[in-house]
């Protein structure tokens, strides 16, 4: 049986499509654009009008002495991603990012942006 409507759309695009992996590149440029853009976004569009890290040091020293680190957002909301960013910018690293490779199949704009960026 065939199936039709927009599962059938989401079926395709995400059970049917072969899993490509997306090497990220790793550009300054956009990391410096998203520096100034993100603050306004987050207070704007994600309700977050402001950013305090706890904890910072250990994220310092950690880095200082070049240990792997982990950092993971659960997504509670949409924000979560774009906070562990300004995170970076905090501590003054650019991070790379895990990202499912649905993300990029959904919005090509976005898609590149994120390859950009790290992702």
């Amino acid at each position: 049986m065939k199936r039709s409507g927009p599962e059938n759309t989401l079926f395709q695009r995400y059970f049917l499509d072969p899993y490509r992996f997306v090497p990220p590149y790793r550009g300054k440029l956009w990391c410096r654009v998203a520096k100034h853009v993100m603050p306004r976004h987050l207070r704007r569009k994600m309700g977050v009008p402001l950013l305090h890290f706890q904890g910072l040091e250990y994220l310092r020293d950690s880095l200082s002495k070049n240990a792997g680190i982990l950092l993971a957002s659960n997504h509670v909301r949409w924000a979560d991603p774009i906070v562990v960013g300004a995170m970076g910018l905090e501590v003054q690293r650019y991070f790379y990012y895990v990202v499912s490779y649905h993300i990029f199949k959904q919005n090509r704009v976005i898609g590149w942006w994120l390859n950009r960026i790290g992702g």
